[in-house]
């Protein structure tokens, strides 16, 4: 790619990074707000109930979409050249979407009886017939989402996600106390509807025309091509949803269901880290697809920018969550939760690799390596479903965070060696941003070996590594930096 080509691209690339970091940190904020309304309203243990039913439809989902979702951020972007196929295209996808979902949601009001045996909880039968109406909604308010980031309508994607957050949040407020878990789920129904109007607007008005049949054709050869992407993401989620749900599963058989409260409220806490690496992703992956089809050679570029833009934000946030994990588990969510504090610490380390996973994943999405991905995702989930069985009953949550810490780190290792070995992306580039990452983290494990965690010190430490870190950024990422903050509103 030559550089005027790939200065275009990068401005995109944090142009759209901006929005969907300013939608993605009202969003984040407002589902903290939630989560800390839900554990005040009710008690640990109503929490991690909760937990198994949200992650039962997670995996249901995963199993439903078929990939859709992705495949539509994929192939909208590589049509956006072929105006008169696009609306073939996402016909096409919203017709199969359709009938996906709506099977989905007839299998789990069949299920849910069987389920709630399963897990010897009464109430969850009830919370399983409420949650297939969500779960349609859900599938397909993912694929619009989708269309939207293929299409590159960033913008609108992010009032979308803020809109359905806030309206989200204002009936989990009204709902919660009177109708207990089932309130969260009505109020996340309702946010499904009013949101889906804003979402199907923008995409019909993007895809113009009705589409002749020469269009058609071409639409069709791209639609047999997204099932190349299709079928490794449908399987990597399977596996991200079906992995998170034996964790909490076993957990709950293992150590009880406030233990799972107490997981799912750090891990929330710890989730924090993925906002940069998410709203980079969004403009990500059609910009690396845009390229790919254009012949051009700016991926490992995109890839470089954005790994080391992430690593800049993530880590001193990283660093403060962990320092202060446990009086921030207090502060936010109350004494009653102050168990969940060791465990928080340990999943934002692992949350931190996560998030630098996140950009591996998208460029491999991108650049149609999927399967790749998939593959390596599973070594990840097969190391932490051994240690798990093996940690667990030794060390409590303890040892499900070291299963996670170490899973995280495996996944994001082959991530960077996929991408240096087959892409050309060079990981010596993070130069002097490696050194300092690993300074942090050793100052962090020495605070809490000498029992100096607290919020001050992870203030000092997270502030140090920030100044270190802003100093080691390329003049042109800098410049970058600045942008992206210039639209999120800083000066």
């Amino acid at each position: 790619m030559s550089e005027s080509r790939a200065r275009p691209l990068g401005g995109r690339l944090f142009h759209g990074s901006a929005l969907t970091l300013a939608s993605s940190l009202l969003s984040r904020g407002i589902a903290v707000v939630q989560s800390v309304v839900v554990a005040r309203a009710l008690d640990a243990r109503q929490v991690g109930v909760f937990a198994i039913v949200t992650y039962v439809l997670g995996l249901l989902a995963a199993f439903a979409d078929l990939g859709l979702p992705t495949a539509a951020a994929k192939l909208l972007a590589e049509a956006r050249g072929a105006p008169g196929a696009l609306r073939t295209v996402v016909t096409t996808l919203a017709v199969a979407m359709l009938g996906v979902a709506g099977l989905a949601g007839l299998l789990l009001l069949v299920l849910a009886a069987p389920l709630a045996a399963l897990y010897a909880e009464p109430s969850l039968g009830g919370l399983f017939r409420l949650g297939a109406l969500l779960l349609f909604l859900s599938l397909l308010g993912a694929l619009g989402a989708g269309m939207l980031q293929g299409l590159q309508r960033i913008r609108r994607l992010a009032v979308a996600g803020v809109v359905k957050g806030l309206v989200t949040l204002a009936g989990i407020v009204l709902l919660v106390r009177p109708l207990g878990l089932a309130g969260i789920l009505v109020a996340s129904i309702v946010a499904e509807l009013l949101v889906w109007p804003l979402v199907a607007g923008a995409v019909g008005r993007s895809v113009g025309p009705r589409a002749d049949a020469a269009a058609g054709a071409r639409a069709g050869a791209v639609v047999r091509r997204g099932v190349h992407v299709a079928v490794p993401v449908f399987l990597a989620g399977l596996l991200v949803w079906g992995g998170a749900l034996f964790v909490r599963s076993y957990l709950a058989a293992a150590l009880g269901y406030a233990d799972v409260g107490y997981f799912q409220l750090a891990d929330s806490l710890a989730r924090v880290l993925v906002i940069v690496p998410t709203a980079v992703a969004v403009p990500l992956v059609p910009l690396v697809s845009e390229s790919a089809a254009a012949g051009a050679a700016g991926t490992a570029d995109l890839t470089r920018a954005s790994l080391r833009v992430t690593l800049l934000t993530v880590l001193p946030l990283a660093l403060l969550l962990h320092v202060a994990a446990r009086p921030l588990v207090v502060l936010v969510y109350g004494g009653a939760y102050a168990s969940a504090g060791p465990i928080a610490a340990l999943m934002v380390l692992a949350a931190f690799f996560q998030a630098l996973g996140v950009i591996a994943w998208s460029t491999l999405v991108g650049t149609g390596r999927v399967w790749a991905g998939f593959w390596i995702q599973s070594a990840g989930w097969a190391l932490l479903a051994v240690l798990t069985l093996g940690l667990v009953p030794a060390l409590g949550l303890a040892g499900l965070g070291v299963a996670h810490v170490a899973a995280a780190a495996l996944t994001l290792a082959l991530g960077l060696w996929y991408l240096a070995r087959h892409l050309g992306v060079r990981l010596d580039a993070l130069g002097a941003l490696v050194p300092v990452c690993a300074l942090g983290w050793l100052v962090a494990g020495g605070l809490g070996l000498a029992g100096q965690a607290g919020l001050v010190a992870a203030a000092v430490l997270a502030g140090g590594v920030l100044v270190l870190e802003w100093r080691a950024l390329t003049p042109e990422e800098a410049g970058w930096v600045r942008a992206a903050a210039r639209r999120v509103g800083l000066r």
